[in-house]
């Protein structure tokens, strides 16, 4: 090898190691700002928490369940799941959870009544309980949009951070019974016009000639 060529090799070498240098100093300095960010500390300063909750398969229009969720820092996912009695799949999940969270259920195509607050604080021992009735408006198929969030206390003030969403699918079907009776009353003129109009005739004059003829 002539000094040309090494003088090419320890140039390269020289710049590779320059380069590596460069970047584990970028990482170092990301590394520290994201320790110096409040909210990144306290993330990944929270604890671990399993949560538990059921969705239904299928609804009937205008018919009500009842969504249940149950967070239990404590308990095992099947000692959650064994807690769910409302109907529907059970599903499980392992979230970070704050001294204080919270849970909304959204649905556009549903009407949702919470039973419990959507803001609770949260034990470390015992479990944590949400509840919504829910109730299809709409026929198809909908989704329905669970949220669970922390609450942060950042400089004083308390702010929310979103931590999981689940979205799931769920089919609202109508009833036999259902789509007589919607399509009587959307159609009530049209079936006066050419059913009970017509049938009345006749038999107001079916009775006309049986009064006829006793006479």
């Amino acid at each position: 090898m002539n000094k040309q060529t090494r003088k090419i090799v320890l140039a390269v070498q020289f710049l590779l190691v320059f380069l590596t240098a460069c970047q584990a100093e970028r990482i170092m300095n990301s590394n520290r700002t994201a320790k110096a960010n409040p909210i990144d500390r306290i993330l990944e300063e929270m604890d671990w928490g399993t949560i538990a909750f059921n969705t239904p398969e299928t609804m009937s229009l205008e018919e009500t369940r009842q969504i249940q969720l149950v967070l239990g820092p404590a308990q095992t996912r099947d000692q959650l799941e064994r807690m769910i009695r409302a109907a529907g799949k059970v599903q499980s999940e392992e979230i970070k959870i704050s001294d204080e969270m919270e849970a909304n259920l959204s649905g556009s195509d549903f009407e949702i009544t919470k039973v419990t607050p959507e803001k609770q604080a949260i034990s470390r021992q015992e479990v944590t309980e949400w509840k919504w009735d829910v109730k299809a408006v709409q026929s198809g198929n909908h989704r329905l949009h669970l949220t669970l969030n922390v609450i942060l206390q950042i400089e004083g003030d308390k702010v929310p951070r979103a931590i999981r969403t689940f979205s799931k699918e769920i089919n609202v079907h109508v009833t036999w019974s259902q789509s007589i009776s919607r399509f009587v009353s959307n159609h009530w003129e049209w079936l006066g016009a050419t059913l009970v109009i017509p049938l009345a005739t006749w038999l107001w004059s079916r009775r006309r000639k049986n009064s006829t003829r006793n006479e």
